[in-house]
């Protein structure tokens, strides 16, 4: 059935909108994301029996992709190798640990990597439903990429209306799909606004890049499906606006520049050159007014709190202190939520507790270790040799394939203060 489907090209579409439907909580969609999980197994056994060439251009190959795949599920599976005692006592970390069960009378014996490797057996799981896609996607045909996208887009829109109920319908709104959500903004299928904020931000780069076909209509005669993808844009970053998260509006601006910047390149070089200017100039100067005239909504996030243990300034101090004393080693795979209460200062924290460093940059390294640096290294020089490729065309050409590097950057910035990544 699944191999009928992948061969139809409707595997893809189907699979990414369950995963924005479904995919939308860690934590409190642990059905959910086992069902995403199990589905996703059997596409990856799906591309592994029934093997076929990719009929698109990547622009980086697929033998890169897989040592990337080798390298991620070797780190997953040199966490759960065992290690006789005196090496994992010796390892950086582990000396608190090994205090405490010598307390408890477990005497010393051989423990894998991880601190806790039931919890990177389970964190693990989490890499299949993006690798599914990703497998998926590498033997896609065009037309199949592009219903992917259309159908993202498709869901994202009905999310977006679910959102609009939640917030006409209070806190207390039936809508709200989690326990534990933001009920004071719009979510949709998600348990958090600011990741929701992601994906419209992500989407609208996507619209935007469909209003200029690669191959323009025989005869002259010009298409409307533009508007369609110019209206879906202008939707998608009003509502990445109307989200209610500063995240998402900052990141909202550098979306609209890349919008704007489209537009520019379809005016001559020497134009478009001081067009530019401008247009960035004014970018630049809307955000310097965001944040003089709206100093409440900035003064009120966590992120300019520093006495507070939800504070992303908070977390991350204490996250490097961490870092520091387990590196190269890491404390393992999903492991943070377990290990990080000894860096918290007993006099700040109250109910609160980390389930996050709120930056995925620093709490992957300290999960992995140096293995986590080489894979994240290994990533960002796969991503730069694809993007080079496209450095060459016409400069509209060259905008347009922009725009997943785009949707990249959304998403890097955005962990640089939460947990999208």
């Amino acid at each position: 059935m699944m191999h009928r489907l992948s061969r139809s090209g409707k595997l893809l579409p189907a699979y990414l909108v369950l995963c924005v439907l479904l995919g939308g909580s860690s934590s409190g969609g642990a059905i959910a994301n086992a069902a995403l999980q199990l589905l996703g197994v059997g596409i990856l056994w799906l591309a592994a029996a029934y093997p076929r060439k990719a009929e698109t251009d990547q622009g980086v190959s697929h033998r890169s992709l897989c040592w990337l795949l080798v390298v991620l599920l070797g780190w997953i599976g040199l966490q759960l190798l065992p290690l006789p005692a005196w090496l994992w006592t010796a390892l950086p970390g582990r000396e608190p640990v090994a205090e405490g069960l010598e307390m408890l009378g477990n005497t010393p014996r051989w423990r894998p990597l991880a601190i806790e490797w039931e919890r990177a057996i389970s964190s693990a799981l989490a890499f299949i439903p993006p690798l599914a896609v990703l497998a998926l996607a590498l033997r896609a045909r065009r037309k199949t990429i592009m219903a992917g996208i259309v159908s993202v887009m498709a869901a994202t829109v009905v999310a977006s209306i679910v959102g609009a109920a939640q917030l006409a319908g209070g806190e207390d709104s039936a809508l709200y799909f989690y326990t534990i959500t933001n009920t004071t903004a719009s979510t949709g299928f998600f348990a958090n606004s600011n990741h929701f904020s992601t994906l419209f931000n992500m989407c609208t780069a996507l619209a935007i890049a469909g209003i200029e076909p690669e191959k323009r209509p025989q005869g002259g005669e010009g298409s409307f499906a533009w508007m369609l993808w110019l209206v879906l844009a202008a939707f998608f970053l009003a509502n990445t606006f109307l989200n209610r998260s500063l995240a998402g509006l900052g990141l909202g601006f550098l979306v609209g520049a890349y919008c704007l910047l489209f537009f520019v390149g379809r005016i001559g070089h020497r134009k478009g050159r001081w067009t530019a200017i401008g247009v960035l100039s004014g970018i630049a100067a809307a955000a310097a007014s965001f944040a003089i005239f709206a100093p409440r909504s900035l003064t009120e996030s966590l992120f300019f709190q520093t006495t507070d243990a939800g504070s992303r300034t908070y977390l991350w101090a204490g996250t490097w202190e961490a870092i520091k004393d387990t590196f190269p080693a890491g404390i393992g795979l999903g492991n943070f939520r377990w290990f990080y209460p000894r860096y918290e200062d007993a006099v700040v924290v109250q109910s609160n507790y980390a389930n996050h460093a709120h930056n995925d940059w620093l709490e992957f390294v300290l999960e992995g270790g140096i293995f986590a640096v080489a894979i994240l290294a290994l990533l960002g020089w796969l991503i730069f040799r694809a993007w080079r490729a496209h450095l060459h065309g016409h400069l509209i050409r060259q905008l347009r394939l922009y725009a997943p590097y785009v949707t990249l950057a959304v998403v890097a910035l955005h962990s640089l203060v939460d947990y999208p990544l």
